[in-house]
């Protein structure tokens, strides 16, 4: 199978020794050498252990049963707290205890994972019937008594809510009804269902107690038994244990230690050591080069705009905070007409526009120039390291650039820009760089567009 998938994703063929193949060689020489090993000191250590999880494996069961019993008398205690006191956080701890908590439910699944005595999970699971019978009791009379006193409903529990009152206990009074709920969770017939509960607890508890004796007196036999016939050939099983490490060291611990400096220095891992760490290996330097091929598409996507592949807004107002004001001229562009473009052709159009301007504008430019497009049909272009001695190639610049988008072409129509800018060095600023080219934006839009006046 892993010849197959390396062939189908185009990586070298993998080599060396199978953990799996040399594993097995391993046990087949230790079997065969050490056979009463195999048949006593290992039988003996599995018994003790077998005994030794016995006993943690029905202290756990002892804790469900415990548990669960626990569980009952928090909901009995604050079932009474509440129709006693009228305290809402009583009532919201009871169906927090039902709905979230759950330790009945726990102790019965923490019973049913281990397997315990039949008789043992029976018992707890009739104890589960009746605690949920008993539930619906205890809900019954929250909702009596949260009637009796008046309580809000928004500060109920909906389970408690919810609880729907016969005709007969609907009709009843405040006092009748507080009275009816302190009948049915003191009254004769709750007492016997909880004695009923707690018998079966503690009944569970018992069994298994006793389960849990007899099978640690089978096991202390028979752990007895194998300690005296244990014989050891050491010898032989330290050469094999030897040859298990150094194979480990050489086939897995050392990759390993080589992954994990590669790892940290974000490097590809050298595929060595058993098949296993070389599929892994091919594995990891696959997912490496996909990880950077989508974190350096995600990082263009956060600086560049999808529509034009210009730099987008986020990138130009990171740009703009480390520029010298001093040593730059910026370039404020805005199609005009460009509602026109998509009121009378359609948005699609007016994406055209847009993505024809953009290729316009970064071909005018040079490389070091930041090209970007910061609103719907607005661009922006720093230039870098110039001054107002540039005005006329700024202007040209321009002047070619509205020659070019007013000849129509692949079913556009004709385009023209609006050009502001301003220099670091001009003369009486205004106000900040963008705002001075901004305002001479202004005035070629005043003009009626399609020119560029520098500020």
């Amino acid at each position: 199978m892993q010849d197959k998938d390396t062939k189908a994703s185009g990586r070298r063929p993998l080599s060396g020794v199978r953990l799996g193949v040399l594993n097995s060689i391993l046990i087949v020489i230790a079997i065969a050498a050490s056979a009463v090993l195999l048949y006593t000191a290992r039988d003996s250590i599995d018994s003790y252990r077998g005994m030794q999880a016995l006993t943690e494996r029905y202290m756990s069961c002892q804790q469900d049963a415990i548990l669960f019993r626990e569980a009952s008398d928090y909901l009995t205690q604050e079932c009474r707290y509440f129709v006693t006191t009228g305290d809402a956080a009583h009532a919201r701890c009871y169906v927090e205890e039902i709905e979230v908590a759950r330790r009945r439910e726990q102790a019965i699944e923490g019973l049913d994972d281990m397997l315990v005595e039949a008789r043992s999970y029976d018992l707890l699971a009739r104890g589960l019937e009746l605690s949920d019978a008993l539930a619906e009791t205890e809900c019954y009379a929250m909702r009596l008594a949260a009637d009796a006193r008046g309580t809000a409903p928004d500060t109920l529990p909906a389970r408690i809510r919810e609880a729907e009152l016969s005709e007969q206990d609907a009709v009843k009074v405040g006092a009748d009804k507080l009275a009816r709920a302190m009948e049915l969770l003191f009254g004769e017939e709750y007492q016997r269902d909880k004695a009923e509960i707690d018998n079966c607890a503690e009944q569970s508890i018992n069994t298994l107690v006793e389960d849990l004796r007899q099978r640690q007196r089978a096991s202390s036999n028979q752990l007895s038994r194998l300690l005296l016939r244990q014989q050891a050939l050491t010898g032989l099983m330290l050469v094999v244990l030897l040859v298990a490490v150094l194979c480990t060291y050489l086939l897995v611990i050392r990759p390993l230690r080589q992954s994990v400096a590669c790892i940290r220095d974000e490097q590809n891992i050298p595929v060595t050591g058993s098949r296993e760490m070389q599929f892994l290996a091919q594995a990891y330097n696959d997912m490496f080069a996909q990880q950077t091929r989508s974190t350096e598409k995600l990082a263009y996507s956060a600086t560049h705009d999808s529509l034009t592949g210009l730099y987008n807004r986020t990138a130009y107002d990171a740009e703009y905070r480390k520029i010298d004001p001093a040593t730059v001229g910026v370039l404020i562009i805005d199609v005009d007409k460009f509602k026109t473009f998509n009121d009378q052709y359609g948005h699609d159009i007016g994406d055209r526009v847009l993505q024809r301007v953009a290729r316009v504008l970064a071909e005018s430019f040079r490389s070091e120039d930041f090209v970007s497009r910061i609103g719907g049909d607005e661009f922006c272009v720093i230039m870098k390291n110039v001054d107002s001695r540039m005005r006329g190639l700024v202007e040209g610049k321009i002047v070619r650039a509205n020659e070019r988008l007013a000849e129509p072409q692949d079913g556009l129509p004709s385009i023209s820009l609006s050009v502001g800018a301003a220099f670091g060095d001009r003369e009486n600023p205004s106000g900040d760089i963008f705002k001075d080219a901004d305002t001479a934006l202004y005035e070629v839009k005043h003009r009626g567009g399609r020119g560029c006046k520098v500020y």
